[in-house]
């Protein structure tokens, strides 16, 4: 058994490989996503932090999914070098367990919104400016709170960026904060995606108290 442990989870090209090209087409799957808001909220980023954050990214899930790489290999190996039945069944658990729908079943045992843990989000804390924020001269300051967009709650990053992208035509939006109301302008990166240059943080209901 420790030899077909050594064998499967050995490092060789093909599985560093599969291993990089799973985290390259995942993180562009979920970058292409609009739902999820990561691909406005990464434009946010200059191109240093955008570089960092991308790095980072890549060397977590070479990690994280190096088994599922292992795994993959090796039924290709099974079938291809006729290994022992117990490297197939090895292989089998690997990719069962090292796979992106089952850590998101791990995580949501963790993030259970029901659980009394788990408090609501009370607004965006803004932590930091881009170059040429409009929000920064609409007079908005670092530790404001970003309670609602355009009269809409904002309960997520992702309801933000929605606010920020409708009002993309108007070039204005009207943010109100726990120190009032301010209209902010709207600008556009070089990608043409909407901005208005603020770097901000969920604020837990439960501290903001």
């Amino acid at each position: 058994m420790p030899d077909l442990f050594k064998t499967i989870f050995k490092p060789t090209k093909a599985k560093l490989a599969v291993d990089f090209l799973f985290i390259a087409l995942f993180l562009i799957l979920v970058l292409s996503l609009p739902q999820l808001g990561l691909a406005q909220a990464f434009s946010f980023l200059n191109l240093q932090m955008q570089i960092i954050s991308i790095a980072i990214s890549l060397i977590l899930g070479l990690v994280i999914y190096y088994p599922l790489s292992c795994g993959l290999v090796g039924i290709y190996n099974f079938f291809k070098k006729k290994k022992a039945a117990e490297y197939l069944v090895l292989a089998v658990v690997l990719i069962l367990l090292f796979n992106p729908v089952t850590y998101s079943i791990v995580l949501m045992q963790f993030y259970n919104p029901s659980s009394p843990i788990v408090s609501q989000i009370c607004g965006y804390k803004i932590v930091g400016f881009a170059a040429n924020s409009k929000a920064q001269e609409a007079g908005l300051k670092i530790d404001d709170i970003i309670l609602k967009a355009n009269g809409r709650t904002i309960n997520t990053a992702n309801d933000l960026l929605q606010e920020i992208a409708g009002a993309k035509s108007a070039a204005k939006i009207k943010l109100e904060t726990n120190r009032g109301e301010f209209e902010v302008g709207i600008i556009q990166n070089d990608q043409g995606q909407p901005l208005i240059g603020v770097n901000v943080n969920a604020v837990d209901c439960q501290f903001s108290k």
